[in-house]
């Protein structure tokens, strides 16, 4: 289970410089930073209980076998005394505090020995509000503490050994089974501990790594595997740390840290350049919100990226507007008191510097000590590269300014592409959203054919109908007319056959006679009755006739009142075709027609595209004005080097003049002093007769 107790596995991954420190990083495996000299680190603990000694803190006592704890409160300086030596396997101190964050002068110096974390403006955690920003950790342990087994996903983290010895076991991210994690929220909790802004999970194992002592070998711990069988199936790593040693998690490591001895360490995580994607995914995936929900998330800035994913976070947790509760969270930070200026350190120990080397003014020293310390070495190059140094930092200074005019003129492409980006996308919406209206002009266009089309035909059918119904009545009306017609001339050949059949020879004159004027009289009846039916007959056919007239007025009234309502719905149709013919004319260029649709869907959208395009030019003037600000001050830097060059060239040639007039001047008093001798003896000679 176990891969040793030696750092021998992470010889190959120690970060020396810059490089080394991006390749290992790259490589996604714990690291080993350059050590922290010793002698600072204890300055620096002792610096810690003389400003916080009286400081009240929590720190929890737990029992090692049961892993029971109690939160109890004392003073830093006692909880420092007494967990040397109240500690151990069974039961053991723990302290584990933010208390730094309210000394940023320390801070900064702690920082000045870890040159190859990045810091400033490298590390993108300075532009999260200091509520939600992971806090640099100072921990206290005594001996045999630990703490519990746990994963920090969103960013990378380091530890530094202070003092003491500690053992990490480290375990790589694919054993999530295995652990069987629970959840913490990480952000702005309230007193229950209940997550009021969460921007991550911290996941933590009651899996103890540390629980056994094996037998076999005494300094080597490890689980319970009687209560956690699956934890044999671990690959742990094992690392030792030892004073001034830091060691560099990646991201989605395991990390457990146990404690030998009585030790101080400091916990920390950073963001880099390299890691900020994976920092901004991980926040978005706990606040379930994705990447293509931010508009232009791929085309924006680094520190616009991290201003975006901060809001939808704080969004995601519906109390209210994400932008508005990020800069609530800032206001906050500016009401805490503002750091204080870094302090130079010392090059020999890394304690505060309260001198500098009286030759070159560039060595920061403490004291005498250091000074002399740093001679045998510094004399090397103090005076024979003083000049050289100078002028090197000058133009290390030309250098800034250029790469800054160039990053100035980097970020103005930047931004000018952006914009292009912008106009171009609300191109495409543009031409996507005349596609769509011109697509559904088409189709209510052959709805509307389809329509007329529709009536037309069902009018056809109607008209086919009623003269249907007009032809049948017309036939109904001839067989009538036919029928009367029939029964007249019935009625009538009866009528001349019923005379014909009387005998006029039958009764001599005076029977004829009464015959012929009874047969008048029935001629005359039958006349009568004839006519009397004829009456009858044209009063029925008058009757059906008026009745049949009343009914086709009633059917011609129906058809003309269906006719006036197709008209009238053939009226609504045309001014319906004919609005929706105008409708695209007034689409089809957004600009040069001010219609209330532009007004409603794109108005809005083009005044915010406006008011970024402002932004954005406004920002490249800013820019144009800052690159000409830095280009003057660039010619009036070389302008103050070559007339300060010069000025060393004429004061060079002063002192060698004066050089020359005082030699000149002690040849000529020592040739005077000489004569004057020579003089003197030759006058006592002259006295004594010699």
């Amino acid at each position: 289970m176990e891969t040793g107790s030696s750092n021998g596995a992470l010889a190959r991954l120690a970060a020396k410089d810059a490089k080394g420190f991006a390749r290992a990083e790259a490589e996604g495996r714990p690291f080993f930073l350059p050590e922290v000299p010793i002698d600072f680190l204890a300055w620096w603990r002792d610096e810690v209980l003389r400003k916080h000694g009286q400081q009240a803190v929590c720190f929890l006592e737990v029992c090692g076998s049961t892993s029971r704890r109690a939160l109890l409160e004392a003073t830093l300086g006692t909880f420092a005394e007494e967990c040397e030596r109240l500690s151990g396997r069974e039961r053991f101190a723990l302290l584990q505090s933010e208390l730094l964050a309210e000394d940023p002068a320390l801070v900064q110096l702690l920082w000045r020995n870890l040159p190859l974390l990045p810091r400033g403006e490298e590390e993108f955690f300075h532009r999260w509000p200091r509520k939600l920003a992971p806090a640099l950790m100072l921990q206290l342990a005594g001996a045999g503490a630990r703490t519990q087994l746990q994963r920090r996903s969103w960013a990378p983290q380091w530890i530094l050994c202070a003092t003491g010895r500690m053992r990490l076991k480290l375990l790589p991210p694919r054993c999530q089974e295995e652990l069987k994690p629970s959840k913490e929220p990480f952000g702005v909790l309230d007193e229950a501990g209940r997550a009021i802004f969460s921007v991550c999970d911290t996941e933590v194992s009651d899996l103890d790594l540390f629980a056994v002592r094996f037998d076999s070998h005494l300094d080597i711990f490890g689980p319970d595997l009687q209560q956690w069988p699956e934890a044999d199936r671990l690959l742990v790593l094992e690392v030792l740390l030892r004073p001034g040693d830091v060691a560099v998690l990646p991201a989605d490591w395991w990390v457990q840290c146990y404690s030998e001895e009585a030790s101080w360490s400091l916990h920390g995580q950073y963001c880099s350049a390299a890691g900020l994607e994976w920092t901004l995914g991980t926040v978005l995936g706990h606040a379930k919100v994705g990447p293509e929900e931010i508009f232009g998330y791929a085309a924006l800035p680094a520190e616009e990226k991290v201003d975006a994913v901060l809001a939808a976070a704080l969004a995601a947790s519906g109390r209210g507007e994400g932008r508005q509760l990020l800069k609530r969270l800032r206001g906050l930070d500016q009401d805490l008191p503002a750091p204080a200026s870094p302090q130079r350190a010392c090059a020999v120990c890394g304690r505060p510097a309260t001198t500098r080397c009286g030759r070159c003014r560039e060595l920061a020293l403490c004291g005498a000590e250091c000074q002399r310390r740093s001679w045998p070495e510094h004399r090397k190059i103090c005076v024979a590269e003083l000049q050289s140094s100078r002028r090197q930092s000058n133009q290390t200074e030309v250098d800034n300014l250029r790469q800054q005019v160039k990053g100035s003129d980097e970020a103005l492409a930047d931004a000018i592409k952006s914009n292009e980006a912008l106009r171009e996308q609300m191109e495409l919406q543009r031409l996507d959203a005349q596609t769509a209206c011109e697509r559904d002009l088409k189709m209510w266009r052959d709805k509307f054919q389809q329509h007329l089309e529709d009536q037309e035909e069902q009018h056809r059918v109607e008209q086919a109908e009623v003269a249907r119904r007009i032809k049948a009545l017309e036939e109904v009306l001839g067989s009538k007319a036919g029928k009367i017609q029939a029964l007249r001339e019935a009625l009538a050949e009866k009528s001349k056959a019923w005379h014909m059949g009387f005998p006029r020879a039958q009764g001599g004159p005076a029977f004829a006679a009464n015959l012929g004027g009874l047969g008048h009289g029935v001629t005359l009846s039958m006349n009568r009755l004839a006519t009397f039916a004829e009456q009858c007959s044209a009063l029925t056919e008058a009757q059906t006739a008026q009745a049949e007239r009343k009914k086709h007025a009633d059917e011609a009234a129906k058809i003309l009142r269906e006719r006036a309502w197709h008209q009238e719905n053939l009226k609504k149709h045309l001014e319906m075709w004919r609005l929706l013919c105008s409708f695209p004319c007034r689409l089809v260029d957004p600009i040069s027609h001010g219609a209330p649709f532009d007004e409603e869907f794109l108005g809005r959208r083009m005044r915010e595209k406006q008011e970024e395009y402002d932004a954005l030019r406004r920002k490249q003037a800013d820019l144009e004005a800052r690159k000409t600000q830095l280009g003057e001050e660039a010619q009036k830097l070389e302008r103050e080097i070559q007339a300060q060059e010069a000025q060393d060239a004429a004061r060079a040639m002063g002192v060698a003049d004066l050089r020359r007039e005082v030699v000149a001047e002690a040849e000529r008093t020592k040739a005077n002093l000489t004569e004057a001798f020579r003089r003197e003896i030759c006058i006592s000679g002259s006295e004594f007769g010699v």
